[in-house]
């Protein structure tokens, strides 16, 4: 018995394989597939990356790279790859038929808040047990602090800043804020793993800072004993494998007194007379006359006048503040630089506790061979400060 097939089950049919076989990815007509292959590296240090995947637009044909950063993968001339890993700025680059095609891919921004800076190295914050914080150079470059521990007044948790009544911490233009964690006392300062003052700490350039992590408890027992106030972790900034990009940026402003009180100051008829009254109240003899004390209250005659301390010791309209930094940085596959100096002025509303610094920072490494890579930093500072009744801090 012969069955007659259903005209419309076929032209189903035949609807579904025509549009199964306009799916399945091929050249286009008049192509080849050719094998492309290359390496995929790390911008930052040359290294190579492994897992990163590649794929090409046009067909959905993808791989991976091996440890080695290898990867291989059949495309035609005029295909787009894309290159994408986690926490890295994806790359698309087109097949021209000459190969190898490799490729550096850059840190995404977006992932650097995601990674602090710990005791032993880098981490994601989601992998991080212990109590850690962190700014980013983005969040310190929006302040006017000359000093980093200023910088950071309000922008991190768990830490406490304040003025002391020492020479080291007062209100005068350049001195810092004393820095504490959790009230612990003072913590140990590492910029770039080196263990420093906080003098050291409080008088880098804010602008040459890449990262601050705070360690508060049990991931700063790497640094044993000298850690038990916590730690303050500095990491500067460094070249990228780019372009040279040169940065400029500046501030200028003006600080002032909000409140003085310009109706009653103190003049010599005042003390003249407080000084008139203790006398009278110890049974003393009074060493001015109440004529004489008259002649100080009008101030119209020679010799009683009051002189104006005001416009003596305070700057006047107003005591301005500025800095002004300049870098270079860049880099090729095996060597990366950053350069950048900068200069920070403030003056006090009271005359003569002026303060100036200037900031030179140098880092550059290279990668000599693989696993060798060869660096040097420089930092210098050279710092003025005018400070007023106290003896031999002039200029120091």
């Amino acid at each position: 018995m012969k069955s007659k097939a259903n005209p419309k089950t076929v032209r189903t049919t035949l609807i579904l394989l025509l549009g199964f076989y306009c799916c399945i990815p091929r050249p286009s007509w008049g192509q080849e597939l050719q094998r492309v292959s290359g390496v995929v590296k790390d911008a930052a240090d040359g290294s190579p990356m492994a897992g990163v995947r590649v794929n090409v637009r046009s067909s959905g044909v993808e791989t991976s790279t091996n440890p080695e950063g290898q990867y291989v993968i059949q495309a035609t001339a005029g295909d787009l790859l894309v290159f994408s890993y986690i926490g890295y700025t994806s790359q698309e680059l087109t097949v021209t038929g000459d190969t190898p095609i490799d490729v550096f891919l850059q840190a995404g921004l977006e992932a650097l808040d995601e990674v602090v800076v710990v005791g032993y190295g880098t981490q994601k914050r989601a992998t991080v047990t212990g109590a850690v914080s962190s700014i980013t150079s983005e969040n310190l470059s929006r302040t006017s602090a000359t000093t980093t521990a200023d910088a950071l007044v309000g922008k991190i948790q768990g830490i406490t800043t304040r003025a002391t009544n020492s020479y080291e911490g007062d209100s005068r233009p350049g001195s810092p804020a004393v820095l504490q964690i959790r009230n612990m006392g003072e913590p140990l300062f590492i910029i770039d793993g080196v263990p420093q003052t906080s003098g050291q700490f409080n008088n880098l350039n804010v602008n040459d800072i890449e990262n601050i992590s705070i360690l508060k408890d049990a991931s700063a027992s790497v640094y044993g004993f000298r850690a038990a106030n916590g730690v303050v972790l500095v990491t500067t900034k460094r070249g990228q494998n780019q372009a040279p990009q040169i940065n400029l940026n500046a501030y200028y402003g003006w600080q002032n007194l909000t409140r003085f009180p310009f109706e009653t100051p103190a003049n010599a008829y005042l003390f003249h007379l407080a000084r008139a009254e203790s006398q009278q109240n110890r049974g003393l003899p009074v060493s001015i006359t109440a004529e004489e004390l008259e002649k100080w209250r009008l101030g119209t005659e020679p010799g009683y006048q009051s002189y104006n301390q005001y416009d003596y010791v305070v700057n006047n309209p107003k005591a301005p503040q500025y800095n002004a930094n300049l870098s270079v940085s860049g880099g090729s596959e095996k060597t990366s630089y950053y350069i950048s100096v900068g200069h920070v002025g403030q003056e006090f509303v009271m005359k003569g506790h002026d303060f100036s610094r200037t900031n030179i920072q140098s880092n550059i490494q290279t990668t000599l061979a693989k696993g060798l890579v060869v660096g040097t930093q420089l930092s210098y500072r050279i710092e003025n400060r005018d400070n007023v009744a106290i003896p031999g801090r002039r200029d120091r």
